[in-house]
């Protein structure tokens, strides 16, 4: 059953977004849980669920989000860019991207912390959070934009490959403090866009993104190809580009391409 967080009800430095808090200890998967609110027509923009387990959480190419009961930031929250058509959509995941790390950068100021395309955040090339964003359409318009966001801040027993706050500084972390410092950071990206500066969002996203401009292995899924390239940047659309050795121009898109 939801419920109102009493330290979070009013004490989120934010105009609107988390104004709106409900935290559920166990769900399903926060996303479907607020697609639900809204199809119900129960949420308004800045609405923000926040679970402290998911039994059926979601990552980006249908992975499963895996969490310790309890140890991390997991929620989805609802913005409504009207303003955004639907061409257009991967500038959502940037505003989303950058204030997650400004967030994590500012709770970890000796790290090395980056956007890895599309939207997954890194520390010393390690991944601690993850996007994953369904939107709701009226025709070419996005209606409703739900964003799902997990931040591994506790979590020790974890993969290889990721990290958390934790193993980074070495102490426990209070996880609805990290949520009062994103939220604020999440707005501003988002009425940073809102006010028509695309560009300084796309200029913060490439200004702080992995391995760009640095030659590196890649598989094309497409084929199996194994190529060295240099990525250099993103297309409005949000496709990958990269230049290879032969001076070739590639695009590719979410599951076609895989770092090495």
């Amino acid at each position: 059953m939801m419920h109102p967080e009493d330290d979070h009800s009013d004490s989120f430095p934010s105009l609107f977004i988390g104004k709106t808090y409900s935290y559920l200890e166990v769900t399903d998967s926060t996303n479907d849980r607020l697609k639900e609110l809204v199809r119900m027509g129960k949420s308004i923009e800045g609405t923000v669920i926040s679970a402290g387990f998911q039994t059926n959480g979601r990552g980006q190419r249908g992975a499963v989000w895996e969490s310790g009961n309890s140890e991390n930031i997991l929620l989805s929250l609802l913005l409504n860019p009207g303003f955004v058509h639907i061409e257009d959509q991967f500038i959502i995941s940037q505003v989303v991207a950058i204030a997650i790390r400004r967030c994590i950068q500012d709770t970890i100021p000796s790290a090395d912390v980056k956007i890895k395309w599309p939207n997954d955040i890194l520390v010393n090339e390690k991944k601690i959070a993850g996007v994953l964003i369904e939107n709701i359409l009226d025709g070419s318009i996005i209606k409703h934009c739900i964003i799902g966001v997990g931040i591994n801040v506790n979590q020790e027993d974890i993969l290889i490959t990721a990290t958390s706050v934790k193993k980074e500084n070495g102490k426990m972390y209070n996880r609805s403090t990290i949520e009062k410092q994103l939220f604020p950071e999440i707005e501003k990206s988002y009425l940073t866009l809102k006010a028509g500066n695309k560009q300084d969002i796309k200029n913060e996203y490439l200004k702080n993104m992995y391995s760009i401009n640095e030659e590196r292995k890649f598989e094309d899924l497409n084929n199996g190809r194994i190529f060295n390239g240099i990525i250099k940047g993103v297309s409005n659309s949000g496709s990958l580009l990269i230049t290879t050795d032969d001076n070739n121009q590639l695009e590719f898109q979410l599951k076609e391409i895989r770092f090495l």
